[in-house]
């Protein structure tokens, strides 16, 4: 709606100009109007009474540039393209004749289907002003609303030749070159865009994506960013993303060596470090973020980012495990998931010991209780470390959950009435949510070993 207001604005404008103050608010008026409707009419794909009511508002108004312009996208609609090179003939016939308006001609010449001499006019207009990026970037956006993508590198090319602007349109030509699977030639630039402006990281990230989806596009570029970083070794933006582009290829390894090397350049203190192990973690290469978590206690021992690699390691060693008996069932990986397991718990004791008053306290004594719960399935152990959880950390979410694994150790002991009394405790002051629904569930079971099949029939309705 802004676009016709402020259009309207302009011919009320343009007819004062021209007449007496009456007659212009008159005829102003009756422009506006037909204009505004024609302009419905367009945007509700009623082409043909568009056509009608433009055509007269050209007649009426042949100076007007919008009126010709509004006919021209909606003789283009219909395909009406003799017409459409009509009206823009007579632009440049009234000397109106920027390199946009001659690069709109030939994507006009191309649609209608005579390419030789659209491509001769898309010529001229970089000619018409061969100093002026303006008239390249013209041509080349009219080369890509017709997905010409080769032609319009070309003439970004030409450009940077004729003007001496070896940076002219680099992100457009960039992405161009990536649209072509010319990778290795777009990483070329964006390495160049980074060198200008080091912030264009994220945008550069988010090209790089889009083109992901071409497989090769991320492993063209990788040598091209290798090289960038030997070259710029203290330009952050270049690891960061050489570190994306080897997790997007699954090279854990050299990812952890990127990300070591930004964590001592810009002394990061294992914050990098940190952020890169969790990455790994959620791809399931446990043995990198075990690495990357070692190195942070090892070298940043009293940096806040300890005790989140403390806890991490413990996590780390407790997939790991469960990784290992998902994948073999044999004695001997059982014996390995015991050893990690093991290993787990050292880790959590060592948290807990190290760290009282971490916030990851409650969750970090949950963990280590379902590891004596449902991994050693023993039930004192976990008994003791869960009521201990509840006792100092009453108002967390672990300690709802160790209430309800408590209530299961009572019923996996046999003490039904007990299980029914933390069940009932917990679905009351839970009253809602998926925790306070599960503790209900088993309230349900116990009535139904107990033979009370109307409570048990109650609950589960």
């Amino acid at each position: 709606m802004i676009r016709p207001l402020l259009l309207a604005v302009a011919i009320a404008c343009s007819a004062l100009a021209a007449a007496p103050e009456a007659r212009a608010r008159q005829v102003d008026s009756t422009l506006v109007a037909r204009y505004q409707l024609a302009d419905s009419f367009m945007r509700t794909a009623q082409f043909d009474r568009a056509i009608g009511l433009l055509e007269d508002l050209v007649r009426r108004s042949p100076d007007t540039m919008l009126f010709s312009e509004r006919l021209r996208e909606a003789y283009e609609s219909v395909k009406r393209y003799d017409d459409a090179l009509l009206l823009l003939d007579a632009s440049l016939r009234a000397g109106l004749a920027p390199p946009a308006l001659i690069a709109d001609r030939a994507r006009l010449l191309y649609l209608k289907g005579d390419e030789e001499d659209a491509f001769v006019t898309w010529q001229e207009a970089v000619d018409s002003q061969p100093e002026q990026p303006g008239a390249y970037l013209a041509v080349m956006r009219s080369l890509m609303q017709l997905r010409l993508f080769g032609r319009a590198i070309r003439i970004v090319e030409l450009g940077r030749e004729r003007t001496g602007s070896q940076g002219l349109f680099r992100a457009d030509l960039a992405y161009l070159y990536g649209l072509e699977g010319r990778h290795s030639e777009a990483a070329s630039e964006y390495v160049a865009l980074l060198g200008e402006n080091p912030r264009q990281g994220p945008f550069v990230r988010g090209r790089l994506t889009q083109q992901s989806a071409d497989a090769s596009a991320i492993e063209a570029s990788i040598p091209v960013f290798e090289r960038a970083v030997r070259d710029n070794p203290l330009d952050r933006s270049l690891r960061d993303l050489l570190a994306w582009m080897y997790l997007e290829e699954g090279r854990y390894r050299d990812a952890l060596n990127v990300s070591r090397a930004i964590d001592r350049l810009d002394q990061e203190q294992g914050q990098v470090l940190m952020g890169f192990a969790r990455l790994a973690s959620d791809a399931a290469a446990y043995d990198v973020a075990l690495e990357a978590y070692a190195e942070i206690l090892e070298r940043y021992p009293d940096a806040p980012a300890a005790a989140d690699a403390r806890a991490g390691l413990g996590a780390m060693h407790e997939r790991r495990a469960e990784r290992t008996l998902e994948t073999a069932a044999s004695d001997s990986a059982r014996i390995a998931a015991r050893r990690q397991f093991e290993e787990a718990l050292a880790s959590y004791d060592r948290f807990l010991a190290d760290y009282p008053g971490h916030p990851a306290q409650p969750d970090v004594r949950y963990r280590r209780a379902n590891i004596l719960l449902d991994r050693y399935f023993d039930l004192d152990r976990a008994r003791a470390a869960l009521e201990d959880l509840v006792s100092r950390h009453a108002a967390s979410e672990a300690a709802s959950r160790a209430a309800f694994d408590l209530g299961r150790i009572e019923i996996l002991s046999g003490d039904l009435d007990v299980a029914q009394l933390r069940f009932s405790r917990l679905a009351e002051r839970l009253r809602t949510g998926e925790l306070a629904e599960a503790a209900r569930y088993e309230l349900a079971l116990i009535h139904f070993y107990w033979g009370e099949f109307d409570a048990a029939l109650a609950l589960t309705e």
